[in-house]
């Protein structure tokens, strides 16, 4: 079962991706990437990072099918359960 703090550490993650693909300072978990500034170039950018970042070999269309940050590290967690102990070297 997830809990708050995996979705939290997984969320700001992902809005930190965010950020620095958009150019943004400030991006919201409900946020739709596109709305925001996003296009699919942009958003191939923020795949390759996701990938490297939590080390999964999630599929682009995740994340055009997940377009907000909640809803995508909702799916990570979901497909990925250990993402968090994999990329983190805390116990």
């Amino acid at each position: 079962m997830l809990n708050s703090r995996q979705d939290s550490e997984i969320e700001n993650q992902i809005i930190a991706i965010w950020k620095s693909v958009l150019e943004v300072k400030k991006i919201t978990i409900d946020e739709n990437f596109f709305e925001a500034g996003g296009n699919s170039l942009l958003m191939s950018k923020v795949h390759r990072q996701i990938k490297k970042q939590f080390d999964i070999p999630i599929n682009i269309i995740d994340l055009f099918q997940c377009p907000t940050v909640e809803s995508l590290s909702k799916n990570i967690l979901k497909k990925y359960p250990n993402v968090l102990r994999e990329t983190s070297g805390e116990a």
